[in-house]
């Protein structure tokens, strides 16, 4: 028989630009949790053996999530007459573009086995703790199912955070937003970071594990 771990795991699941890993940080900067993301392990490759710049892994939401307007406009584009691209897509870099597209080629690629390698990552890593864990990019439904299966290693609390304004990009399966019965709480991302942080911590001390 399982016991209950005297760890705390929050998931924080949103769209792009809801927050999710400022609020991260700022929950460990409050309560000096430790914090890693899901798909830290993946974008370490990306960096090493693939060349893809640190800022487009873990920057701002905004120059992550350029692939949409690159499709975007090139579907403005083909629906014009000449069908020049050109004007379009000289916005951005041969580079930058190529190094986006490959972050996503990898993403859809990998995606049958990416779950499981980036929840046993988190696993190596939660169990060096004695506390509170904070996961900032909850994707996918196997992420958490990984973890509610183990109350041993950790008591999970899973949130959804929203913000008005932003949106699921859906370009592949880790952009879709997950069912809300799937969560203990949703919140809305409309403050300060501290106070969105603040309140993720006094929910997670009242979820009933059983």
């Amino acid at each position: 028989m399982n016991t209950m771990s005297s760890r705390t795991l929050i998931l924080l699941h949103g769209p792009a630009g809801s927050g999710k890993s400022s609020v991260a940080r700022k929950v460990c900067e409050l309560s000096g949790a430790h914090t890693a993301a899901l798909a830290d392990p993946l974008k370490h490759w990306l960096h090493r053996y693939c060349g893809v710049q640190a800022y487009l892994l873990w920057g701002e939401s905004k120059l992550r999530s350029e692939l949409v307007t690159i499709k975007t406009a090139s579907s403005a584009a083909e629906d014009e007459e000449t069908g020049d691209l050109g004007p379009l897509i000289d916005q951005f870099s041969k580079q930058h573009a190529n190094e986006t597209m490959t972050v996503r080629l990898a993403i859809t690629s990998l995606g049958d086995v990416l779950p499981r390698r980036n929840c046993e990552y988190v696993h190596k890593l939660l169990i060096q703790t004695h506390s509170l864990f904070v996961v900032p990019d909850l994707r996918y439904v196997e992420d958490l199912r990984y973890f509610k299966e183990r109350p041993e290693l950790a008591r999970v609390v899973a949130i959804k955070l929203q913000r008005p304004g932003s949106g699921y990009a859906q370009t592949h399966p880790s952009d879709y937003e997950l069912p809300d019965e799937l969560f203990d709480f949703i919140l809305q991302n409309e403050g300060s970071v501290a106070h969105t942080a603040t309140e993720i911590m006094r929910r997670s001390t009242v979820v009933d594990p059983s």
